[in-house]
């Protein structure tokens, strides 16, 4: 009860008779009242300055008030983390804890832009142990949105280049070296190897480790979506950049019973502490 009376003034009120009969059903509709009103007073996305301006200024000041308490201070988010909540979550009915996640989810990733370069405060680590199912659901919108951006890739239309427009004297690029699948495969292996072992790669992935679990779960793709262009490069592959580690995934996963290959995914997995089949799903 205690819980929640903190949860509700936040919000400038006080706890009604009601709310006691039902206290874990009160918490859970308190606590996505506030997700709710943090995030859209925040802003998601890529928001214009001027726009954002107009909408702080008519924000009601007790929304302001919790949108300080929640980027300032750290008793608000803490209440995520106790059992209180959780109870309350899991005598929810299974389509509210959905749009629960979802909201946790959207105000982390206005956390890890409002902070900057994926930082986010070590109260998170208590949310995540909370609420493990959040992990769950990460990574299905992580797996959800490489493959809708790796099919969205060349869908367009291709530019028309007409012989008056050629610069005859730039110099071309090198044709790609014929490569058969699995060899393929294991090149790209082998470049993500040294991506990972390099000075740049290691110093991003444990700026990453220190900040804490949450923080390298947001970064670790990104430094593989890096490294496969690196590996692009390195290979001097003709798809170019618009091959991303979605390709590579789905290129190794023709050959997971190669047992040469499945040791290397292996362990390249290991140099970066996620467990087996994580990164490339062998």
């Amino acid at each position: 009860s205690s819980d929640l009376a903190t949860l509700v003034a936040f919000l400038g009120r006080q706890v009604a008779a009601e709310m006691l009969e039902r206290p874990q059903e009160a918490m859970f509709a308190e606590a996505c009242r506030i997700l709710c009103i943090v995030s859209a007073a925040s802003g998601e996305g890529c928001v214009d300055k001027r726009a954002a301006a107009r909408a702080a200024a008519l924000l009601p000041s007790a929304h302001q008030h919790l949108v300080t308490e929640w980027f300032q201070r750290t008793q608000l988010l803490d209440l995520f983390g106790n059992a209180a909540l959780r109870t309350a979550y899991d005598c929810a009915p299974k389509r509210y804890r959905a749009q629960f996640l979802c909201l946790i989810n959207r105000l982390l990733i206005v956390e890890a832009r409002h902070f900057g370069d994926g930082h986010i405060r070590a109260s998170w680590n208590s949310v995540m142990q909370n609420f493990p199912e959040l992990e769950l659901w990460r990574d299905f919108r992580e797996r959800l949105q490489v493959h809708v951006w790796a099919s969205t890739v060349g869908s367009t239309e291709p530019e028309v280049s007409y012989a008056d427009e050629v610069d005859a004297a730039k110099p071309q690029l090198p044709v790609e070296v014929d490569m058969d699948p699995k060899t393929k495969a294991m090149r790209l292996l082998e470049s993500y190897w040294l991506s990972f072992s390099g000075p740049t790669f290691q110093t991003a992935y444990e700026k990453l480790r220190h900040r804490g679990k949450m923080a390298l779960h947001l970064g670790i793709m990104q430094l593989m979506e890096q490294a496969t262009q690196d590996a692009v490069k390195e290979l001097n592959l003709k798809e170019g950049s618009a091959w991303k580690f979605k390709q590579t995934v789905d290129l190794l996963k023709e050959y997971q019973e190669d047992e040469a290959i499945c040791k290397k995914a292996l362990e390249l997995e290991k140099m970066v502490s996620q467990p087996a089949g994580k990164l490339f799903g062998l």
